[in-house]
């Protein structure tokens, strides 16, 4: 073999291995492609290419998707990087189109950017239409890869952006409704510090926002003890996920009691230190009505003591602990003498001054666990709790002594009065509050006829 022979067999050679080494580069470049086509395909990117040399056009599904327009009807469309360029270009929606006249210079220059397709690399946020003619927000970047060869990507941000916008709105709108309700409203955090505190619960307490914002909630209740108390009783069941409504007395600054009723929640159970809403409301007005219209329904409007209905009431629920817990409690029976003469003589106004006067001094001969009620026009009755017959007496002539010797001024003079009293005491034949009080009143009439001014025990 000569050297010319030689020479042309190195050279096949060498083409050889070029020849391999090429499809060898062109296989990695193939599966280097299909993991990045793999990428794009299944990803959310908006990724578009063209390229100049071959005519390349690349678009993948995120395109299909948020640009409604499929890569099959584009290809016809799109032969070179001017059409595909342009394609894009008409895509974008310029501040005119929008009727926004007052379009700030940053947003110019995206308006710019997005009209000459800057291939700086750089995101940008843009109104795009696409092909149903909807507007999308979206999030492009332009490259140029080599002097022939273009790419796009883009991120759809519409949903992210409406939500954005909702939850803007629904911040707003809650912000409105926490500042111009009309009830309290405080958020507790961190051991129970007030975060934040809308105008009505400033106004139901007297502070200032500032007054409130940063301090621990002791400042509007009673005490230490109340504050204390409070989160013992109730911060457990709001750490298990329940709700808290009660009733609650708390303090204003100028040091008024307020009757408050609240409704409590945690924000992130049991984890309370994330957060507790109280709703809260002044209810101190209901609450004294509430006991005038108690006092209208259970106290005797001349006397102050327990009418009819309040006494026996009572008189029952003495009868069943007594009975259950096998205690003792007596009875007072007590009428005044000859009172209808004594309203004949001296006038009405005389004889209800005597009904006051008399149940004034009966009370402060009682204590505050014994009842004073009226039962009758001139009849009243005393429920002395855990007292002895023999007691029962005792209290009794202190009563009768008490009132013999008062004075009630009549106008022209004073006048003295005398009661008689009939006593019982509960046994453990009784059935009912009945049996006790029967044998006090036969007691009293015994005690009548017997020449009044004096104590009977039956």
């Amino acid at each position: 073999m000569n050297r010319s022979e030689k020479e042309f067999e190195e050279l096949l050679s060498a083409v050889s291995e070029l020849e391999k080494q090429n499809r060898h580069y062109k296989a990695a470049l193939d599966k280097s492609w299909s993991v990045i086509e793999t990428i794009l395909e299944s990803s959310n990117i908006l990724f578009t290419c063209f390229s100049e040399r071959d005519g390349t056009f690349y678009w993948n599904r995120g395109c299909e998707k948020h640009l409604l327009y499929k890569k099959e009807e584009l290809e016809a469309l799109i032969k070179s990087s001017e059409e595909w360029a342009g394609f894009l270009k008409r895509r974008f929606i310029s501040a005119e189109n929008n009727g926004d006249k007052n379009t700030s210079k940053e947003s110019k220059d995206i308006l710019k950017a997005a009209k000459n397709l800057v291939f700086d690399g750089t995101f940008h946020e843009y109104t795009v239409e696409v092909k149903d003619g909807t507007l999308r927000t979206q999030m492009w970047a332009f490259y140029k890869v080599k002097k022939d060869r273009y790419a796009a990507e883009g991120y759809d941000i519409t949903d992210k952006k409406n939500k954005s916008l909702d939850l803007e709105k629904t911040i707003l709108e809650f912000e409105t409704l926490f500042n111009n309700t009309s009830i309290g409203i405080a958020e507790l955090k961190e051991g129970r510090t007030i975060k934040k505190v809308n105008k009505r619960a400033c106004e139901y307490f007297g502070y200032g926002e500032e007054e409130l914002t940063g301090k621990s909630v002791e400042i509007i209740h009673l005490s230490n003890k109340k504050y204390e108390e409070f989160g013992k009783k109730y911060y457990s069941t709001l750490a298990d996920g329940r709700v808290i409504e009660t009733e609650y007395q708390l303090k204003a600054k100028d040091g008024r009691i307020l009757w408050c009723s609240l409704y409590g929640k945690a924000v992130n159970p049991p984890h309370l230190d994330d957060g507790v809403i109280w709703v809260i409301a002044d209810i101190t007005e209901k609450k004294q009505m509430q006991e005038e219209l108690h006092l209208l329904a259970t106290t005797d409007s001349l006397t102050g003591v327990c009418n009819h209905r309040s006494f026996y009431d009572k008189a029952k629920d003495v009868f069943n602990r007594t009975s259950r817990y096998g205690k003792q409690f007596s009875v007072l029976m007590i009428d005044i003498d000859n009172f209808k003469q004594i309203n004949d003589t001296c006038g009405h106004d005389t004889g209800d001054n005597l009904l006051k006067k008399m149940c004034e001094n009966c009370k402060t001969l009682i204590r505050e666990i014994d009842t004073l009620g009226r039962v009758g026009g001139e009849e009243f009755s005393v429920i002395l709790e855990e007292v002895t017959k023999r007691e029962a007496m005792v209290v009794a002539e202190r009563i009768r002594k008490r009132l013999e010797n008062l004075l009630i001024d009549c106008g022209a003079g004073h006048l003295k009065f005398s009661v008689s009293i009939g006593v019982s005491g509960y046994t453990s034949d009784d059935t009912s509050f009945s049996d006790v009080i029967k044998r006090a009143d036969n007691a009293l009439y015994e005690a009548k006829r017997n020449g009044r001014n004096r104590v009977v025990f039956n």
